[in-house]
């Protein structure tokens, strides 16, 4: 993971789910957005392992392959 992907100190993190590459917008406290990045399937959980527990929202659209429930059970 390239430092720029590294994860920075987050209040909140917002997950766009694609089907090969997810946005993820970290923000602080006040809401002021501190990273913007994207990750293919693979390693986005790789992100995750790295970062600070913090609140992880994302789009609860159900989609042809229901991602929702498979990436909301893997950050549980």
């Amino acid at each position: 993971m390239s430092p720029r992907n590294a994860p920075r100190p987050a209040a909140v993190y917002g997950v766009d789910l694609g089907k090969n590459i997810f946005h993820v917008v970290g923000l602080d406290s006040d809401g002021e957005p501190v990273q913007r990045v994207r990750f293919r399937r693979d390693t986005l959980m790789k992100f995750f392992e790295r970062a600070a527990p913090a609140i992880v929202g994302m789009e609860s659209c159900a989609g042809p392959q229901g991602d929702f429930r498979h990436w909301g059970t893997r950050f549980a």
